[in-house]
């Protein structure tokens, strides 16, 4: 199997993964994301853990302008790993700036490039510097996508 052929494949993994995992997702980030404690491992409750209120309180500040510098630079990697961030706050901006860049950097086969523009040359090569970056971009629509969608609908965890 050719890396881009590979690379389709897993990113049709990914996807259908991701959405069923959101669904687990979504129930587990009621239980403890969003609360005041957190789960260990074991399924007891850590709560060494900050209050997801400060550290969402902290992102919801310096989120924005992490975004806008990445954009800038054009590190869609970076970025989409931030726009992922973004979509796990109680309150997302989905700011519609940098999303609408992060696609258009997309390519029509789907694979993202992980700094500024596709790189040349062999095949597989190509595919060893996009794949994460690929992979990043397809995680970071679906958690987004169903943030929106959660939003639009009303629906609750």
């Amino acid at each position: 199997m050719t890396a881009p052929a590979e690379a389709r494949r897993t990113a049709d993994a990914l996807r259908a993964a991701a959405g069923d995992a959101l669904a687990r997702t979504d129930s587990r980030r009621a239980d403890f994301a969003l609360g005041e404690d957190a789960l260990a491992a074991d399924g007891e409750v850590d709560r060494s853990w900050k209050p997801l209120g400060e550290v969402a309180a902290y992102l919801a500040t310096w989120l924005p302008a992490w975004i806008d510098d990445w954009l800038d630079l054009r590190r869609w990697d970076l970025l989409g790993e931030l726009l992922v961030v973004d979509a796990c706050l109680p309150c997302p901006t989905l700011d519609e700036t940098a999303w609408r860049a992060f696609a258009a950097a997309q390519q029509p086969d789907g694979a993202m490039p992980a700094v500024r523009d596709m790189p040349e040359g062999d095949e597989e090569a190509v595919f060893d510097v996009v794949y994460h970056s690929t992979l990043v971009a397809a995680f970071a629509s679906v958690l987004a996508t169903s943030r929106a969608l959660t939003e639009l609908t009303g629906a609750t965890s």
